[in-house]
This record gives structure tokens, sequence and C-alpha cells, in this order.
């Protein structure tokens, strides 16, 4: 390779290009050209250096990328990869949710007093496990329920177990109890309820027919003070026992046989098919057909009105038209519905009327029959009851115990003061019509005052009373305005933004100005002013601190490849500026700062003198022109109270 000499004149421009170079050439940092990328440090700890080099590899731009190292500000983070927690809890706070799926369907949260695990989907919440399943208290020392894998499904209270499941069905470990109206056990036909280690008692039913079997060695108790059976519809009784008492026995609900103290009473015939007391009465009977009790054959008319006399009621077979002469038809009847067509008193104390039971009083609409003022009575008249009391009214008593007076001035009064209501919350008074309500009404609820539908109005409080409707349309931050016309609203500047912290400031405009002032001649005469101004000379401390620019220091020769220095000239610092002369390059410098702003004084002297003013006018003029003010902010945001309006339902 051929070398080249560099001669003392330079080397001309593009004269060296890449192939003079051996390929083992060192060339120094400072002889390579810049890229334009400006040179320092690039990334930090919150940014990383983002680097473009080109196909000779030589970088030409250099950026940075931020790292947003908040968490909390980034609205949507997103993992790369799988997040561990490194021995760490992952802590959410209550109403915070750990959501899964696509569509938020399954999420699992606290809601600062229950835990909840919310399926919002389409599909089924499944929990799987090789293993057992437990639910546990919080201190995992007593189950709640346990599901085996491969076995069954156990249920406990206070951890211990209730209810199992097994091969042949489920278990459980105590009773039973059916709670509610619409409780029910259901077996299906067949299906036998067993009871009993040997399972002695059974009871089913087959599809047509129920059973109750008792294939033990013991009895079949069916204890109880009344035993009945009756037919399905529960509508007759077939049959009854009751406890100390009689065993009676019904043909199609009519009872027909019935046990007592001293034997048993047929009601109907008795078609005996055997012998009774030995004696067969189906062939004996017409033996004694006409054959009365203790019948002689020679009886006295004594004797027969004796044995008429036992005979009671209807079963004597006497019909008599009088008694003790007065006529059996003025006699009431008892055992069938008669008039009374006189008055009736009764004088037997207390229950001297009784009304027996599924029975009532029945009054027919009539003309008014007058009454004392003392005299108490009731009568339909005019198609109302009226109930008449005393003077002094009528009392309500229950069980003994006075509530309520109409007293005889129509008064209607409690016996016994805030005891006694009228109506319930449950059951209520339609409406109440009165002059005057007394009391402080702490105790009215839900009295709207009477106010129309409609009627709007302001309330200091969140939500409309009972009964009134809170109005959201156009009423937030609204101001309120007193009119003597139509109620209205507008404005379009909410409350608290027009009364809040407002600053002064703005500019007037002016219209261009112009005209004269005359002024009349005069002199003036002034005294003696004393005093002079002298020549002052300034020193250093006085003077305003700058700065002289120096010579030059610091000298580049170009055209013979040197460097050199002159001494310093006037203390100089660092370069102004670098300018060129011929081949040279001179650096100037500034001098140091000097000076200061030490406070001086100036004296003048001079005699008096006066001063003449003819008369002449002051002329002015203007332009168009604007005057701009400012001042201090005014704090308009005044104390209110935040109110509702409600209109009325």
């Amino acid at each position: 390779m051929t070398l080249l000499k560099i001669s003392g004149d330079g080397i001309e421009d593009s004269a060296i290009t890449n192939a003079h170079l051996h390929s083992s050439a060192s060339i120094a940092a400072s002889k390579l050209a810049d890229t334009g990328v400006s040179a320092g440090s690039y990334g930090s700890g919150s940014a990383i250096p983002a680097i473009t080099v080109n196909a000779k590899g030589l970088i030409t731009s250099v950026s940075t990328n931020s790292i947003n190292t908040d968490l909390v500000a980034d609205t949507s983070p997103q993992l790369g990869g799988d997040l561990a927690s490194n021995g760490n809890d992952v802590v959410f706070a209550d109403n915070d949710k750990a959501i899964f799926g696509t569509g938020s369907d399954l999420q699992i949260y606290h809601n600062g007093n229950h835990n909840f695990i919310a399926d919002t989907g389409t599909g089924d919440i499944r929990i799987g496990a090789d293993t057992n399943i437990t639910l546990e208290n919080a201190a995992f020392n007593e189950y709640k329920a346990k599901f085996i894998t491969n076995g069954g499904v156990e249920l406990y209270f206070d951890n211990s177990k209730k209810f199992d499941v097994i091969t042949g069905g489920a278990r459980i470990f105590g009773y039973l109890s059916m709670q509610g109206s619409g409780g029910h056990v259901y077996l299906p036909d067949s299906a036998q309820l067993k009871i009993g280690n040997s399972e002695d008692l059974q009871i089913y039913h087959d599809g047509n027919n129920s059973f109750i079997t008792d294939s033990g060695t013991g009895r079949l108790f069916v204890p109880s003070s009344h035993i009945q059976f009756r037919n399905a519809a529960h509508t007759e009784t077939m049959a009854q026992f009751i406890e100390d008492g009689a065993v009676d026995l019904y043909f199609d609900g009519v009872q027909k046989f019935t046990t007592t103290s001293t034997g048993v009473t047929v009601t109907g015939n008795l078609a005996v098919t055997g012998t009774v007391d030995g004696r067969d009465v189906a062939t004996d009977g017409t033996k004694l057909d006409g054959i009365e009790s203790s019948a002689t054959a020679d009886q006295t008319a004594s004797e027969i009105l004796t044995l008429i006399k036992t005979v009671d009621g209807a079963g004597s077979g006497l019909d008599a038209d009088t008694l003790d002469g007065v006529s059996s038809t003025s006699f009431l009847r008892s055992d069938a519905a008669d008039t009374a067509s006189g008055d009736i008193t009764f004088s037997g104390g207390a229950g001297a009327a009784t009304i027996a039971a599924n029975s009532d009083i029945r009054f027919t609409n009539g003309d008014w029959t007058g009454n004392s003022g003392s005299t108490a009575k009731i009568q339909a008249h005019a198609n109302r009851l009226y109930i008449v009391g005393g003077t002094d009214g009528i009392r309500f008593r229950e069980d003994g115990t006075d509530r309520w007076d109409i007293e005889g001035g129509g008064h209607f009064i409690p016996k016994n003061d805030s005891t006694y209501d009228i109506g319930s919350n449950g059951t209520r008074v339609r409406n109440g019509y009165f002059d005057t309500l007394y009391g402080d009404g702490s105790n009215l609820t839900g009295v709207d005052a009477g106010f129309p539908s409609g009627t709007r109005m302001i309330f200091q409080q969140t939500s409309a009373p009972t009964g009134w409707t809170k109005d959201t349309s156009d009423t937030n931050q609204r101001a309120l305005r007193v009119v003597s016309g139509s109620a209205s609203s507008g404005g379009s500047v909410d409350f608290t933004t027009a009364f809040a912290s407002k600053g002064v400031a703005g500019s007037i405009a002016n219209a261009t100005q112009g005209g004269s002032i005359a002024n009349g001649g005069n002199n003036t005469n002034n005294a003696t002013a004393g005093g002079s101004v002298n020549n002052h000379t300034l020193s250093t401390g006085r003077m305003p601190s700058h700065r002289h620019i120096g010579g030059a220091k610091g000298i580049h020769d170009a055209a013979n490849g040197q460097y050199g220095t002159i001494s310093n000239v006037g203390n100089l610092e660092f370069p102004l500026v670098r300018y060129t002369n011929g081949n040279a390059n001179y650096d100037l410098y500034y001098t140091n700062y000097a000076g200061s702003s030490q406070a001086h004084n100036h004296g003048f002297s001079g005699s008096a003198h006066s001063h003449s003013i003819n008369a002449h006018n002051h002329s002015f003029s203007g332009s168009a022109h604007n005057h701009s003010f400012s001042g201090t902010a005014i704090n308009l945001a005044v104390r209110y109270l935040d109110v509702i309006i409600a209109q009325k339902d």
C-alpha cells in the first residue's frame, strides 16, 4: 500500500477516503464526525433509552421512554405472565372484587358485613376435588358439612353430625321437624314408612288401599283422650272413643250406638240373629208385643192416672185444650218458632235471657215507639238500629273492664287516657273529619295537612316526606328569588359557581379626547435657594456593577497550525466572543465585575429669582384607549342551606 504524505498546507476536503485507511488503523474519537446525537447519559430508574442505529453502526438518535411505576394511577394494567405472590398476601378492601371471566361472571368479595361468591353467568358453579371437600368454621375446629370422595355427604349442627347420605339412602341423627303449613313427607305407592328395629310397624299405600300394619309380637296402642274415625272429606264421623266417656258408632253420619255408664243406647232398631241372655229374641219377640212394663190385668182409674202422670211430654198421648183454664194458644212454645203478642219481662238476674250458640236476636223495622229519658232500649226504626242509653249514655265494657263511653251529651270518651286506638296500622279508618285536632302533633303520622295534589314546597332534608315526590328535573344548584308576579325560573350559572371567590380585573374603553385649557399670565417669585452642585467624582463602590471588554487571549493560528497565549490584560476572565483576523482566531474576554451601589449626595446653590408666565393655552388630544384595572378578589361564597323541592302526590 502506498503511503500518503501530508504537507504542511493541510489536507484537501475529501482527499482521504476509507480506502486510504489501513484496516488496523486506530482513529481517535476526536477525529470522527459528529452524528447529530447530543452527548450525555440516557436512561434512569423511571425511563429506558430508545437508540436508533444505522446500517454503518452509527447511533443516529437517542430518546427515552418513561416507565410507569404508579400501579394505582394505571387504570388498565396487564400481566405478561403469571403473577407470583412471593410469600405476600393479595389484599382487597370492602366491596373490591376478584372478578373472573370475560363477562365478569364470577365475583368474590366482602361488603363489610358478609362474604359473597356471586355467579352472574348462565353456567354452573363447579367445585371439584380428588379428595374430600369440607365446610368449616373460621378456626377450622368445627365441621359444617363434608363432601366425601366416593362416599356420602354429611351435614352438621355445632360440630355434631345430624344428616348423612349412605349407599341405601340417607340417615337422620336426631328428629325431623316439619316447619310451616306446607311441610309434607311424600312417599310413592307401596313405599313404606317402617318403624322399629325389626320394622314391626309399617305404614303405606299400595295404590288402592292404605295400611297400618303391626307385625310385631306386642300390641298396637293408639293413646288419645278422644279418637274419631271420619270420612276422607272430614264431613262425617264414623266412630269415636271418648276418654272417661262413651264409645259411639255412626251410620251415614248419624249416631246409632252409644255406650253409657249403665249399658248401651241403641237409636233405631236392634236386629239380633242370636240369643240375648240365653233367649232367642227373634223367636220370642212376638210374645212381648203390646205388653207394658208393670202392666196388670185389673188396673184401676187411680192406677191409670198415676201411670199417666209419670209419662212426660208428647209421649203421654194426651191432647189438652186448656191448662188451668188458659187456652193452649196463649202459651209460648219452646220447640218451635212462636210469637208473643204482649210484653215479656225477664227477672231471673244474670243470664235471665240467654241466646244460645249459633243463634241471634233480630229486629224488624217499624214505627218508633218512643222512650223515656232514663230507660234504655233497642229498636229498628227508619232502617236504622236505635240503641238508646240512659241519661248518662252508653258504656262499652269487656270482661268487667270499662272501655268507652258514649255520654248522654253525645261525646265518645275512652275510659282511660292514651290507652285505646281507633283502627290499627294494618286496618285503618279511611277518612276522619274534624274541626280541631288537639295535641302537639308529635304522634301524628301520614298527615298531609290538606295540601292539594300538585302543591310544590321547599323542604330542608334529603328525601321528600311521605306522600310527596322529590322534583329532580332542573332543581340542582338553584337560588331562590321572591317575585310579586307569576312564578318561573331562569338563569344559566350554578349557585356555587356564581357565589364564589371572584377576582376584580378588567378594562374601560375611552373614545378619542381633545381640547385646550386657557391660562392668564403671572409672575412667580422665588427666594434664594441655598446649596450648590459641584463636580463629584464617583468611586468604584458608587458605580453600578459592570465590566469591560479586554484584549485577546488565546490565539489560534489556523494558517500555521500553532497555538499561543497572550499575557493577561486588564484582569481578563472568560471569553466573550471569538473572531477571525486572517488566519488567526482571537478570543475576546471581559474584565472582572467592579462597582457597587453606595449612596451619595450632590450639593447645589443658587440666587433668588422669579419666573414670569405669559398667558397661554394648553391643548390636549389623545387617541381612543383603554384603562385596565384590578383589585383584591371578593369572596362571594355565602353560607347556605341545601333544600329540595317536592310536589304533593
